[in-house]
């Protein structure tokens, strides 16, 4: 599930700056890969940018994992896998909160119960922060995506990933 995570981040988010179009505003993110590590909930000895590397070559060394102490590894392993729906029909931008006792300043989630993707603003884009298991704890439903769209950030090539057409 990491290695499958690993791919969706590279082929839809690095070095792209993703917009996710709301019913009222819309939430641009930039991922990089020093993000994934936090995402999985783990600390790796090699560093965030070989994790991801290892990752995309299916080498995780398993002695270099580190499982982190407050109980988030686990809850973000199990939905990891389920990133994927992110890029689908049925998300909603959710705004500023507070999960457990992380603050963020916009969050991507899915509609049912699943997971969230919890964002930091920085200017004008969000960043990833953390992945919410939204089995365990849930946030505001927020507003219906209706559009997600994609901008190669060395080409400046624009692609839609998802429209919605009612």
């Amino acid at each position: 599930m990491i290695y499958k995570a690993a791919h969706l981040l590279q082929e839809h988010f690095v070095d792209k700056k993703v917009s996710f179009v709301g019913e009222v505003s819309t939430v641009a993110i930039i991922f990089s890969t020093t993000n994934f590590m936090h995402l999985c909930g783990i600390d790796y000895r090699r560093g965030t940018h070989l994790f991801f590397q290892d990752a995309l070559d299916r080498k995780i060394n398993l002695q270099d994992i580190q499982i982190k102490t407050d109980g988030t590894t686990f809850q973000k392993l199990q939905v990891i896998g389920s990133l994927d729906l992110l890029l689908g029909k049925h998300i909603s931008i959710v705004g500023r909160g507070v999960y457990s006792s992380l603050r963020y300043d916009a969050a991507i989630r899915t509609r049912k119960k699943i997971l969230a993707l919890s964002l930091k603003q920085n200017g004008l884009i969000y960043i990833p922060i953390s992945l919410l298991n939204l089995s365990s704890k849930e946030i505001g439903p927020g507003q219906k995506v209706t559009g997600i769209f994609s901008e190669d950030l060395t080409s400046g090539e624009l692609k839609m990933i998802m429209e919605v057409i009612d």
